[in-house]
């Protein structure tokens, strides 16, 4: 069985309908910030955490709104305007066990292709999903997964490439980002890890005809992010 049909099985995850409007939102939003390798990308199924499914995991997920109201009252706002959806790549055994028990320290990304912007779970904005596309593994199916979470990125502070920081510089930052002005990716601080982050949804996909990281490598990451830019100019909003 493999292990998102373990996944269903246990009730930790339920599949969407192909059909409905949310895997709709979800696919096409995926495939956007995929830029131009969106049409060589195939969304074979869309999985939803299964909240309810026991009291522990109801509880983590009213912690985690709790801890967003907690943010949003300390930056003076809407609880709504502290959250935003970002993807996170990994194999489908690290993303199984992040469903079922949380975020661990050996979760945090250490690809060659990826620069560190300090230490603690990078998650990527939702218009970039091809950068998370590039932190996954093949499961035996020859299928990459990704995993679009809920985070509370509160006041971000910019962190510089290659920074070991660990935790806010201070009390008044919450979480850390690549660029202030257009964050790609977003760095949730180990304290934060599994109160930060809320994942909502698993997606299944397969790139063909031509290899993400072949494709980073021959063009490099300037042009890349550039072409996506381009090609994602409409915000993408999430369920």
């Amino acid at each position: 069985m493999e292990e998102t049909d373990m996944l269903v099985s246990n009730g930790l995850m339920n599949i969407l309908e192909e059909g409905s409007e949310e895997y709709q939102l979800i696919k096409n939003g995926f495939l956007r910030g995929m830029g131009f390798m969106g049409h060589v990308t195939n969304v074979m199924a869309i999985h939803k955490n299964n909240v309810s499914s026991s009291l522990a995991r109801q509880a983590r997920f009213d912690s985690f709104m709790i801890f967003s109201k907690a943010v949003a009252t300390k930056c003076g706002g809407d609880p709504n305007n502290v959250m935003r959806y970002a993807w996170y790549g990994s194999s489908l055994h690290n993303l199984k066990d992040i469903v079922s028990l949380g975020f661990q320290n050996d979760h945090y990304h250490h690809h060659d292709h990826h620069q560190s912007h300090g230490v603690g779970v990078t998650l990527f904005s939702s218009k970039f999903s091809i950068d998370s596309a590039m932190c996954t593994r093949e499961d035996e199916s020859g299928l990459r997964h990704v995993m679009l979470c809920r985070v509370i990125t509160g006041k971000m502070e910019a962190v510089a490439g290659g920074s070991k920081q660990s935790h806010p510089s201070s009390t008044h930052y919450d979480t850390g980002v690549d660029d202030i002005s257009s964050p790609t990716r977003h760095i949730i601080w180990p304290a934060f890890i599994n109160s930060h982050i809320h994942p909502d949804y698993i997606e299944g996909k397969i790139p063909r005809e031509l290899w993400i990281r072949d494709v980073r490598s021959i063009v490099g990451d300037a042009l890349l992010h550039q072409v996506i830019s381009e090609s994602s100019s409409v915000n993408v909003q999430f369920p």
